[in-house]
């Protein structure tokens, strides 16, 4: 098997992912600040997702709500509700998260990003029923470890020449459905210092889901 049948299986695998409906644990570190809670996610592809986050005692904190139009974060206990276009800046400003609207979904999915045509392949191995592949454009480095069995892609890297490892991903306990899914997910951005850790308690595939939120009334709202 090639190293780009590999990556078809692995694409293939998350286009059988049409919709998701899961709960469990999430954290996420920044300098700002470190929140970890409770978690319920719907999913539905290609462009919906609504995550709502509880703290202790099952509270609710925030509810955020991403569409193609439009991003949407409510926060519980302000009343507040700020709205914007779903882009890697407004994600930042709210999320603390340097994060495309595009890798969102694959944080609930396990789909991290495939490679780009400018980049070049330089290694690609086996070992223990598992496909290592290593890209590489002019300044960066794209390396990629698939399972080979399920296809989920275990682990995956991105490095600059000039500043290092920019951001890595890995994916760990699949569950036995087809397609299977990682129970377990983690993104880290080493040199800002922030992470997001997801541990699903339950976690379904392809079944009916609706991610409309309707943002209570007499709420503030705030458009960026």
């Amino acid at each position: 098997m090639t190293f780009s049948d590999v990556l078809t299986r692995a694409a293939e695998r998350d286009d059988r992912i049409q919709t998701l409906n899961g709960k469990g644990s999430i954290t996420i570190e920044t300098p700002e600040a470190s929140n970890s809670g409770s978690f319920r996610v719907r999913l539905k592809k290609p462009d919906s997702l609504t995550v709502e986050i509880r703290g202790p005692f099952g509270v609710r904190v925030a509810t955020l709500v991403l569409a193609r139009e439009q991003f949407l974060f409510y926060d519980w206990m302000k009343n507040r509700a700020t709205i914007g276009k779903p882009d890697e800046r407004t994600l930042r400003q709210m999320l603390h998260l340097a994060i495309s609207f595009q890798e969102m979904f694959g944080v609930f999915t396990g789909a991290f990003p495939q490679n780009d045509s400018s980049a070049t392949i330089r290694q690609f191995t086996t070992w223990n029923d598992t496909y290592n592949i290593l890209f590489r454009s002019s300044t960066r480095s794209k390396e990629y470890s698939i399972d080979g069995e399920t296809y989920i892609i275990k682990e995956y890297s991105v490095s600059d020449d000039s500043t290092g490892t920019l951001m890595t991903a890995s994916a760990s306990d699949f569950t036995d459905d087809t397609p299977s899914l990682p129970q377990f997910l983690r993104i880290v951005f080493p040199t800002e210092h922030r992470s997001i850790t997801i541990t699903y308690d339950d976690v379904r595939v392809n079944v009916p889901v609706t991610c409309a939120f309707e943002v209570p009334k007499q709420a503030e709202i705030i458009y960026r």
